[in-house]
């Protein structure tokens, strides 16, 4: 891969890797200097690029990969910080934000780390299906199988939350 194609195929990927890599940092500053750190790396192996199929899901799964290696040297535990802006209502009362937000992070956060993962790159960080089976190593077919039961999860620990909170009991 010549220095053209690396800029054409490489580079723009890194407004994609960089909101990946700030959930599971935790912060700004960590995560531009992994990102720098993986283009960096990226570079200096980019004759073996050439070699695989979906540069995408290599440059995710490299990035993944980067970012558990900085967190176990680290021992830092962090939470999405990007969930979708809605107000949950019942008939007595309005949560805000900050309280939906915990609450999902909450459910998120418990849920096992595959079924996690795929959601937080589905409907967090917005990659697709096939890129999240090639960075995790998995089918696409268990991909879907995971992201549906981790959304299934969220979904009946927020129904369940809601009818307690409607019922009083």
């Amino acid at each position: 891969m010549d220095k053209n194609q690396f800029k054409q195929k490489i580079l723009p990927l890194a407004d994609r890797i960089f909101p990946m890599a700030k959930r599971l940092l935790g912060n700004n500053c960590d995560a531009e200097d992994l990102v720098q750190e993986v283009l960096l790396k990226l570079w200096n192996n980019r004759k073996k690029l050439i070699k695989h199929n979906n540069i995408t899901g290599y440059v995710l799964l490299t990035t993944r990969n980067a970012c558990l290696d900085k967190l176990k040297k680290k021992q830092a535990v962090t939470l999405p910080e990007k969930i979708e802006n809605r107000k949950l209502q019942n008939t007595n009362k309005i949560y805000d934000e900050n309280e939906a937000v915990k609450i999902v992070q909450k459910i998120v956060a418990d849920m096992p780390e595959q079924h996690r993962t795929v959601l937080q790159l589905r409907d967090f960080d917005g990659f697709e299906l096939n890129e999240i089976a090639e960075s995790m190593q998995i089918e696409i077919t268990y991909a879907r199988v995971l992201l549906s039961r981790a959304r299934k999860i969220v979904r009946e620990k927020m129904v369940k939350i809601y009818d307690y909170e409607q019922t009083g009991t």
